[in-house]
């Protein structure tokens, strides 16, 4: 995604991206393919029962099962900026 990000910000436009990145070394990778200041980390801080009530999918049911290994929040580490 940072790639393909840095693409569009080449070309000159104005890109935003919305997905989990659960590792400050990942984030920090995405941020050293960018011009200084042109990386703007959001960081949204919602605890794990207003996710698993605002969850359509039951993922978080199915994680807590033990159908889905690696689920950042539960099963797998968040690293908050």
């Amino acid at each position: 995604i940072g790639e393909v990000a840095k693409l569009f910000v080449d070309s000159g436009s104005l890109v935003l991206t919305a997905f989990i990145s659960p590792f400050i070394s990942d984030r920090e990778q995405v941020r050293a393919l960018l011009p200084e200041n042109e990386f703007i980390e959001v960081f949204v801080d919602t605890p794990i029962e207003t996710c698993e009530l605002r969850d359509p999918k039951g993922l978080y049911k199915k994680a807590r099962k033990g159908e889905i290994k690696h689920f950042t929040g539960l099963t797998s580490d968040y690293e908050a900026p």
